[in-house]
């Protein structure tokens, strides 16, 4: 497969370690550091070679506020905008799904509330949640005019996205095969970024895309259609 210009970069993290006060900038002091840190390694990949950015959240308020601490660290001087196919997976029943979500963090497992958004069956029963192939599929719906966007801006723009754990987490699993008996789940303020390189398909790109220190490359993605497809 022959692939030739390359966009980007575009990069995703998940939000800053939150009480979920939701009140602004709803990120403990540790999640501030975290954050502050993550803004350094964005800087490192740009590395002076992008002339400007865009600083893109989720409308949540711990998104947000998470987005004002990145966007300070990259001397971004724009409004942060705000992407609701990017904010956190809908709960439909409060009741039944705060339970869930207090079974789990009253123990302090926040890791095995990740591990269960991917694997439990009520993740997917839709009178609780927002179910996760809806949330994957406005996250890929983003990733589209995403895409499109990159191929018509002229060269040095990079954006910066920060979303949700549920949003982020399936395309993160797909690419780089996490198994969560060793590996750990996307953490706090943790980013991946992606490239993409045009193919001699007009509808499909080539993304690349580096996590945790490896790059994977050979991920096709249909903008028009909004989903990976097999080349």
């Amino acid at each position: 497969m022959e692939t030739t210009q390359v966009f980007g970069p575009v990069f995703f993290l998940r939000h800053g370690q939150t009480n979920y006060t939701n009140i602004f900038p709803d990120v403990t002091e540790e999640g501030e550091h975290s954050l502050k840190t993550t803004a350094r390694e964005i800087k490192n990949v740009i590395n002076g070679r992008h002339a400007y950015a865009a600083v893109v959240a989720s409308p949540a308020t711990r998104a947000l506020g998470s987005a004002s601490i990145i966007a300070k660290g990259l001397q971004y001087r724009g409004r942060v905008r705000t992407e609701p196919d990017i904010k956190e997976a809908g709960v439909r029943d409060k009741v039944r799904g705060m339970a869930l979500f207090n079974e789990y963090m009253k123990r302090g497992d926040s890791r095995g509330l990740a591990v269960a958004y991917s694997t439990e069956h009520y993740y997917e029963d839709p009178s609780i949640f927002e179910p996760r192939s809806e949330v994957n599929a406005r996250f890929y719906r983003y990733l589209a005019r995403v895409v499109r966007r990159m191929l018509f801006c002229r060269p040095g723009f990079c954006l910066v996205n920060v979303s949700h754990y549920e949003t982020l987490y399936h395309f993160v699993e797909n690419v780089f095969k996490l198994d969560y008996k060793k590996d750990r789940p996307l953490s706090f303020a943790e980013m991946f970024y992606m490239v993409f390189y045009e193919t001699e398909y007009d509808n499909v790109v080539e993304i690349v895309t580096t996590f945790r220190g490896l790059t994977i490359g050979g991920v096709f993605f249909d903008h028009e259609g909004a989903k990976l497809v097999e080349l």
